[in-house]
C-alpha cells in the first residue's frame, strides 16, 4: 500500500472557525473499486440523546443516496454491536457480512462510512466590570469547539482508506431553533459529507445507482422515536414521562429537524402511518398505471421492507430478477399489493 496524504483547508461560509482537513490512503498503481457503502451510526463522545444519532446517520444516508453515485446500505439493514462501533473489523463485529450476502453483493468491494463528534471545552478568565467601569473581579468564559470525524473503512482488508476531521466553534448566543440546538454541527457535517463524497468519487470506481425511483416522497421519520443504540432508552420511552403538551412539542421538534417548513398536519399523518416512504408525487407513468397514488406509504418492494431511500433506490434499480414483481403500500389503514408494470393490479 502507498499512502497519499492530501491536506485541505475549507472555510465554511458564515461559520467562524470551521475547517476540514483530510488524509487519503489508496492501493498502489490502480483505482479502488467499491460496489456499495454501508453507513454506521454517527456517534457522540459527549452527552446526547439517541435521536441525535439517528438524525446525523440519516443525514449521511440521504446525502449518499441523493448523489446517485453508489449503492447504499443503511444502519437499519444490519446490526452493529455498540461496544465494537470503533472496531476496524466490521465483518466480525456486526451482521454486515450477512446483509451483504443476502443482497447479492461482493464482500470484497464494500466500504463502511463511520462518523463521530467530540467536544473540546476551554475555560478562560476575563476581567469583569460594573456599569460605572469599576473592576468587579473575574468571570469564567467557556468556549466549546465541535470536532467532527468521518472515515471510510474497507471491511475486507480492515484498513481505513479515507479520513476527515473538521472543527467549528459552538456559539451559545448564536441563532438556534428548538429542533436543532447546535446548528453548527449540522452545517459542518453536511459540508464535510460533500467533500468526502467528492474524494470517494475521485479515487474509487463506483457502482452508480440513480436516486430517482419513479415517485417523489417524504421519509416517515417515526422510527426516530424508537431508535436505540447503546444503553439509553428510546426517545419515545422518555416522552412517556412528560405531560401531553410537552410531549407534542417534542414530537413536532423531532420531525421539524427533517422538515422545518412542514405543518403539524404532516407530522400527525406520519405518526398515524407505518414507517416507509410517503408518496408526494408519481413521476413514472408505469407506476401510476400500477396504481400508486399520492398519499400512499410504500412499505415493501419486491418482498423486502423499505427501510428508507437507500433501500428503495437499491431495490428499484438492483433487485434480483427472481424477486416478486410487486410492491406493497399502506393506504387508508390497510395494505394494498400492487403489481409492477406488465401484470394486473390486485388488492
Amino acid at each position: 500500500m502507498r499512502k497519499l496524504v492530501l491536506a485541505s483547508l475549507i472555510l465554511l461560509a458564515g461559520c467562524a472557525g470551521g475547517e476540514i482537513r483530510f488524509d487519503f490512503e489508496a492501493p498502489a498503481g490502480s483505482r479502488g473499486a467499491l460496489q456499495a457503502l454501508a453507513v454506521y451510526p454517527f456517534t457522540y463522545r459527549y452527552d446526547h440523546q439517541p435521536y441525535q444519532i439517528y438524525e446525523k446517520t440519516q443525514d449521511a444516508i440521504a446525502a449518499l443516496v441523493a448523489s446517485g453515485k453508489m449503492l447504499v446500505i443503511g444502519d437499519d439493514e444490519f446490526k452493529i454491536y455498540p461496544q465494537h462501533v470503533g472496531s476496524d473489523d466490521p465483518y466480525a463485529t456486526s451482521t454486515l457480512m450477512v446483509a451483504v450476502h443476502e443482497m447479492g453483493l461482493d464482500r470484497e468491494r464494500i466500504g463502511v462510512i463511520r462518523g463521530w463528534v467530540e467536544e473540546r471545552v476551554e475555560s478562560t478568565q476575563k476581567a469583569a466590570y460594573t456599569k460605572s467601569g469599576r473592576g468587579a473581579g473575574k468571570a469564567a468564559v467557556y468556549a466549546a469547539t465541535l470536532i467532527c470525524h468521518l472515515e471510510l473503512l474497507q471491511p475486507s482488508t480492515k484498513k481505513v482508506l479515507l479520513e476527515m476531521s473538521g472543527e467549528i466553534e459552538h456559539d451559545p448566543f448564536g441563532e438556534m431553533v428548538d429542533w436543532d440546538p447546535r446548528p453548527e454541527l449540522r452545517i459542518l457535517h453536511d459540508r464535510m459529507l460533500v467533500v468526502f463524497l467528492e474524494r470517494i468519487e475521485d479515487y474509487f470506481d463506483l457502482d452508480a445507482v440513480p436516486a430517482d425511483v419513479g415517485f417523489t416522497y417524504l421519509v416517515n421519520r417515526r422510527p426516530l422515536f424508537d431508535y436505540q443504540f447503546g444503553d439509553q432508552p428510546a426517545y419515545r420511552k422518555q416522552l412517556e414521562q412528560v405531560d401531553m403538551l410537552e410531549r407534542e412539542a417534542a414530537v413536532q421538534n423531532r420531525y421539524r429537524y427533517f422538515y422545518p417548513e412542514a405543518d403539524f398536519k404532516l407530522f400527525e399523518k406520519m405518526e398515524q402511518r407505518p414507517p416507509g416512504l410517503l408518496v408526494t408525487g408519481v413521476t413514472e407513468p408505469e407506476l401510476a398505471e400500477a396504481g400508486l397514488e399520492v398519499g400512499d406509504v410504500v412499505v415493501r418492494w419486491r418482498g423486502v421492507p423499505v427501510a428508507g431511500p437507500h433501500s428503495m433506490a437499491r431495490l428499484k434499480h438492483r433487485a434480483p430478477n427472481a424477486a416478486p414483481a410487486e410492491f406493497v403500500v399502506s393506504r387508508e389503514g390497510r395494505e394494498v399489493t400492487l403489481k409492477l408494470p406488465g401484470e394486473a393490479t390486485s388488492d
